[in-house]
């Protein structure tokens, strides 16, 4: 869910937890009172009057983000029905299968010996002909390549 949106929603919820029960109907009403039950603290906070969430004092403002808080858990666990175009994004997805994928084929593992070989390979053989290090056969004699293999031809 984009933030935007999110905080749109948070907004939408703190001007629903601070609306009076007597504006809702019987449903809101009982979920708004289960809300409040939920956060030990009267209706509404203890507002009388409505005012914007901004214009609140803090101690008004955090009953109303801890009734909010708890509305989305309470949501969350299904025991308030959350209503609305985004309703359905307070509720946990359902569970999906993911495919497990397929097992590594014989091929792609002997692909990695390869290229496993040639780096240890070429980390013995130096950066160029004043190195020390031994040649490339002394290398592969030492790293041998699988025979019948892609890795095992020149």
């Amino acid at each position: 869910m984009h933030v935007g949106v999110w905080f749109r929603l948070l907004r939408s919820l703190l001007d629903e937890v601070s609306l009076a029960l007597s504006t809702r109907s019987a449903s809101a009403r009982s979920t708004l009172e289960r809300i409040w039950q939920g956060t030990g603290r009267p209706e509404r906070g203890g507002l009388n009057v409505w005012r914007p969430y901004e214009q609140m004092d803090w101690p008004m403002q955090e009953a109303m983000l801890h009734a909010a808080a708890t509305a989305l858990q309470l949501a969350a666990d299904g025991l308030i029905t959350a209503r609305g175009a985004l309703g359905s994004a307070l509720r946990p997805a359902a569970h999906r299968h993911v495919y497990d994928g397929d097992q590594p084929s014989q091929h792609a593992a002997r692909g990695r010996r390869c290229s496993e070989r040639r780096s240890a390979a070429t980390l013995h053989i130096g950066a160029g002909p004043s190195s020390t290090a031994p040649s490339r056969e002394a290398a592969e004699s030492r790293f041998p390549p699988e025979k019948g293999t892609l890795c095992g031809t020149k």
